[in-house]
């Protein structure tokens, strides 16, 4: 690496070292010096963001450096702390980037704040817990599908939510939503999940599946009707797109008997299946 001094007259270097130095950036510029050089003291109270360690030549001129360890320091202080730990609560794997909710809340990348787009469409998936729907069609049955299309459609014009597509399977539920702000989106997912289970208590459109004994007394709770958080992914591109849409229209027709499961899903589709997906 090749560095001009001349940009950087106030910089404190050592003129013909040779061997082992630190190289120290931050908002001020860049400096060199050795381990031991009284400099170190008085550069890291400035907040250094980044040190390294290496083998080089130094001149009046250029900087010519073989780095062999490097490290990301983030300001030294309390304000340096602060915004690692930010930092690191919000990254996630990349695989996850764009998604939020459901089996992911397992795990601490899955903890943080859920992206939300108001230019792309959002996958979102419910899970329910089949031991409060019974044996059967489930969330299929006659008013329990209605009761679902009616809350969807009734607040999604109440929070500005477009219902793109949505499939109803007998324990879970998939939306493809679009949404012009991310407070109304956000809004819309509390409020859809949590109308759904007030709704099936009132009606009584669930099991009642585990009684308890207090002091001699028998009591009933009513256990919940979703197993983890709604489940969303921002859907990247016209392909992605593309994808969740054939994906919900594949549940679909599964549910309604027309295509036989396949382990593969969209994977193993022929021509003339993608053909029936769509008839």
């Amino acid at each position: 690496m090749s560095k001009d001094f001349a940009e950087f007259p106030e910089t404190p270097y050592l003129v013909g070292l040779s061997g082992l130095f630190l190289r120290v950036e931050n908002d001020l510029g860049y400096y060199f010096f050795s381990p031991s050089h009284a400099f170190l003291s008085s550069v890291l109270k400035f907040g250094p963001r980044s040190l390294s360690l290496g083998i080089g030549l130094l001149s009046s001129r250029f900087c010519f450096c073989i780095p062999f360890l490097q490290t990301s320091l983030g300001g030294i202080g309390h304000m340096g702390r602060k915004k690692q730990t930010q930092m690191a609560f919000s990254s996630a794997h990349w695989r996850h980037r764009y998604s939020h909710g459901g089996s992911l809340r397992k795990r601490r990348l899955g903890r943080g704040a859920r992206p939300l787009s108001s230019r792309d469409s959002i996958h979102l998936v419910l899970k329910a817990n089949r031991l409060c729907l019974g044996s059967g069609l489930g969330l299929r049955t006659y008013k329990r599908f209605f009761l679902i299309q009616k809350l969807a459609q009734r607040y999604g014009w109440k929070f500005y939510v477009r219902i793109e597509q949505i499939s109803i399977q007998a324990d879970h539920i998939h939306l493809l939503v679009r949404g012009s702000r991310r407070s109304g989106l956000q809004n819309f997912l509390r409020v859809f999940a949590g109308q759904i289970s007030q709704n099936f208590q009132k009606h009584e459109l669930t099991l009642v599946t585990d009684t308890t004994k207090n002091l001699g007394q028998s009591e009933t709770r009513q256990t919940k009707l979703w197993l983890q958080r709604p489940f969303t992914r921002v859907v990247k591109g016209w392909k992605g797109l593309q994808i969740v849409r054939a994906y919900i229209q594949l549940n679909e027709k599964e549910a309604l008997g027309e295509i036989s499961y396949q382990k593969r899903r969209l994977r193993g589709f022929s021509l003339t299946d993608w053909q029936e997906l769509w008839s």
